[in-house]
């Protein structure tokens, strides 16, 4: 019995490690398609900025700098690095439309979600939710999401 679970465990064990070279959709680490190497490339990039500016801050913080060179390299090099993540987050590509991940029907969505919509006499009615909640206690504004008050701690109602 013991020798039938040492030989089964092996051979599940031999299976989980055969299973990704023998699988048909392998793709060698060397065959990436091209938008996988250029994520790679900007992930690179980008690393090597935020190095750039760790050395840059260590420079100038034992005085090695003038503020002056200090103050434009850093914000050169935040802006470079800000075009590299926004490169990033639309997958490697060149467009300067955004991250491409909020759509318009996602916006949509999003506002109706926010609305309360009342059809009357054959008019639509938007009336909006407020975006602040003010507390019956203090009469602080809080955030529409919050459940107590920031203020004084009593607990929010929403109406």
């Amino acid at each position: 019995m013991l020798s039938f679970i040492i030989i089964s465990t092996g051979l599940i064990a031999l299976a989980f490690v055969l299973k990704p070279l023998l699988a048909k959709d392998y793709i060698a680490f060397d065959q990436r398609d091209e938008k996988t190497a250029k994520l790679d490339a900007l992930i690179s990039k980008k690393n090597k900025i935020y190095m750039d500016i760790k050395d840059l801050d260590f420079e100038f913080g034992i005085g090695k700098m003038a503020e002056e060179d200090y103050r434009s390299l850093r914000k050169q090099s935040m802006a470079e690095v800000a075009d590299v993540i926004r490169q990033i987050d639309i997958g490697g590509g060149e467009s300067p439309a955004g991250n491409g991940k909020i759509t318009d029907d996602y916006l949509e969505k999003l506002i109706a979600a926010k609305r309360k919509i009342k059809v009357a006499q054959g008019e639509i009615v938007i009336e909006s939710q407020p975006a602040i909640l003010s507390c019956s206690q203090c009469g602080r504004e809080n955030n529409i999401e919050a459940k107590f008050c920031s203020e004084c701690g009593t607990k929010l109602v929403k109406d």
